[in-house]
């Protein structure tokens, strides 16, 4: 993954959205939880529910995943500034780069028919 020499400084940065994705997530299973019964859907882990995709939860899900991107990527930055002046190197000489960058709680796109055998 690039880390290879004797001596190099790796760092990860670990950052989510600050809070707003599980507020996202604690109002949506509010709404989930009222839709299974509706439509007598049983799941077998309430924190891990179904919702029609017409719900506004995906879009509030993608902004709280797009607000933690962001976060990531100004850490990133502040941490390539912070090197620079340590070691009076512009990040580009430096050759900082980043290895990985991953989200996690992210719903995605499912039908219900793939589930039912259908």
């Amino acid at each position: 993954m690039g880390a290879t020499t004797v001596g190099q400084v790796v760092a990860m940065i670990h950052s989510g959205s600050r809070g707003l994705a599980h507020q996202v997530a604690t109002d949506a299973l509010q709404h989930m939880e009222k839709a299974l019964a509706r439509d007598r859907i049983e799941v077998n882990d309430r924190q891990l529910p179904c919702a029609r995709i017409e719900s506004n939860y995906f879009a509030e899900m993608a902004a709280a995943a797009n607000f933690a991107w962001v976060n990531r990527s100004l850490m990133t930055f502040l941490a390539r500034q912070a090197f620079a002046k340590l070691f009076r190197k512009s990040p580009a000489e430096q050759n900082i780069d980043v290895i990985y960058d991953v989200s996690h709680n992210i719903a995605k796109v499912e039908t219900l028919n793939k589930y039912m055998g259908r």
